[in-house]
């Protein structure tokens, strides 16, 4: 995170508020709704809100100021985590990678993946390697994009639930369960919604120019970055992406190549007592897991991409061309 400008727009936030319930001496009736603190575990600054409306009233703050202060249509997303991991915000494909020696590969194997999946795969051929790329990440590959989405219950949702990951002959097998306070201990009891923003502003004259020769459905560019809708960019086969409203981003670097660390992007980091989240979210069908996560029943696209790895993994053992590490490995969400 940018420390120095994003705790400034905490405190523009705090300052801008007023607690409904203070008394006429100007003293607070109860708790304050919102409050600009240091998250003890992570040492990370984090606006505290303990107010549904409060919490409402932040995310616009942020959208409307930060376009203010910019002049330009920056775009603002929200992404839910149960925990936060310091100042960094790197994509899976880079985390707990330094050596410059190591990204190379990295980006070497992913754009490996990316064609030999575009490669085998009639429908998938036919979409841009960006687009790929985003699809992997949204069912469980390692890439240089990080999911974020413009629903505030959807980034609730994921604040709320606990992933539970195991590898079992091979294959990747995630769970998710609803957090419950009564077992976690004290100073993990919160959720926490990142606010993220993207720059869309594009300079004509002198400045970057797109990575890509031909329009992508769904996918934006400015200066600072990339965002790529899939509700836009993926047919509705693929239902994940539609019923999580998934969007991906990622900020490029000096050169020509994508960010290691986009924690640029982050401009707020709000954080809600797990309590509070839970009973903002509240208990609906649509917020189940199995609705947020289709099954391949009825997501033919997810459907699609466990037939492709099982046929990978059958050609890999009789093709040395094709490397089992290159291989998109799905996530069974269960």
């Amino acid at each position: 995170m940018n420390g120095s400008s994003e705790k400034n727009l905490m405190e523009r936030f705090e300052s801008s508020i007023r607690n409904p319930l203070d008394d006429k001496t100007g003293q607070p009736y109860f708790d304050e709704f919102s409050k600009c603190t240091k998250d003890k575990l992570s040492e990370v600054n984090v606006l505290h809100i303990t107010n549904f409306h409060m919490f409402i009233k932040a995310l616009g703050y942020c959208k409307y100021s930060l376009c203010k202060d910019l002049k330009t249509n920056c775009r603002v997303f929200f992404r839910g985590q149960e925990r936060l991991y310091g100042d960094s915000f790197q994509p899976a494909l880079y985390r707990g990678c330094t050596q410059a020696g190591a990204i190379v590969k990295r980006n070497q194997r992913i754009k490996a993946m990316i064609a030999q999946v575009r490669k085998s795969s009639k429908v998938l051929r036919t979409l841009h390697p960006a687009v790929v790329e985003g699809l992997l990440q949204h069912y469980g590959a390692k890439t240089r994009w990080i999911d974020a989405v413009d629903n505030l219950w959807v980034a609730l949702w994921f604040a709320c639930h606990h992933a539970w990951c195991e590898n079992l002959c091979g294959e990747e097998h995630l769970h998710y369960s609803l957090r419950d306070p009564r077992h976690e201990e004290a100073d993990r009891r919160f959720a926490y919604i990142y606010v993220l923003a993207i720059n869309m502003y594009r300079d004509k004259e002198n400045g970057r120019r797109s990575l890509y020769k031909q329009f992508i459905p769904g996918l934006n560019f400015g200066e600072e970055g990339e965002v790529l809708d899939l509700r836009y960019a993926l047919p509705s086969q693929y239902i994940r992406p539609h019923v999580q409203h998934g969007v991906l981003l990622r900020t490029y670097d000096a050169s020509t190549g994508f960010e290691v660390d986009m924690c640029r992007m982050v401009k707020l980091i709000i954080r809600i007592d797990i309590e509070d989240a839970l009973s903002w979210l509240g208990e609906s069908h649509a917020l189940s897991t199995v609705s947020m996560f289709p099954p391949a029943i009825f997501d033919t696209g997810y459907q699609e991409l466990l037939r492709l790895e099982k046929e990978l993994l059958s050609k890999s053992s009789k093709d040395d061309n094709i490397k089992p590490v290159e291989i998109f490995h799905t996530q069974r969400v269960e």
